[in-house]
């Protein structure tokens, strides 16, 4: 774009214009995602993005300040289905702190989240699905769940557990609450 002139005293307009715009391309981390910095991203009750349960966040989570990042978006639906996406929740110092990704079955990244059996503890019942939980590694005090129902498979990893939290079961809980919040919701 070429500039053939400007008005007269409207450079501090393009420079804070120009700082905007800086601001809202720093924020942006490719084409399908978005981010946002809340400063308490809990205290409005509101579903982490767009369908993650903030209360089971909460308590998983240290008390702090973070940034929730949305790759995709499985609140929106498509044919009366999710779509696939992920949601990563890093702390100030812009560490993971959580990830939830939502997949369909048949997606090449479903297979991939079928092979995260390491550290192993925990089976799913039948009843709910194919699915297991364990910890993120030896002496890790993060947890994952992994469940596959529906031709949905989702994933929770929780990185940085608040403390007394056992992180495993807390991303039990957050699958669960995926599937029965998200996934297992009929369109009506």
């Amino acid at each position: 774009m070429a500039w053939v002139g400007r008005p007269v005293g409207s450079g501090s307009k393009l420079a804070v214009a120009a700082l905007m715009m800086i601001s809202v391309l720093a924020g942006c981390r490719g084409d399908d995602s978005t981010a946002t910095t809340e400063l308490d991203i809990f205290e409005s009750g509101e579903p982490i993005c767009g369908f993650v349960d903030a209360e089971l966040v909460r308590q998983a989570l240290p008390a702090g300040t973070y940034e929730v990042r949305l790759v995709g978006d499985p609140s929106r639906r498509e044919l009366g289905r999710p779509t696939a996406g992920r949601c990563h929740i890093e702390n100030a110092a812009g560490e993971s702190a959580m990830g939830i990704i939502v997949e369909h079955s048949e997606a090449p990244f479903g297979e991939y989240l079928r092979s995260q059996r390491e550290w192993e503890t925990f089976t799913f019942p039948e009843s709910e699905g194919t699915g297991w939980a364990g910890r993120l590694g030896p002496g890790e005090p993060g947890g994952y769940a992994v469940l596959e129902r529906n031709d949905y498979i989702v994933r929770v990893a929780v990185v940085t557990p608040a403390e007394g939290r056992d992180a495993q079961e807390d991303a039990i809980a957050i699958v669960r609450a995926v599937f029965r919040d998200l996934i297992d919701v009929e369109e009506g």
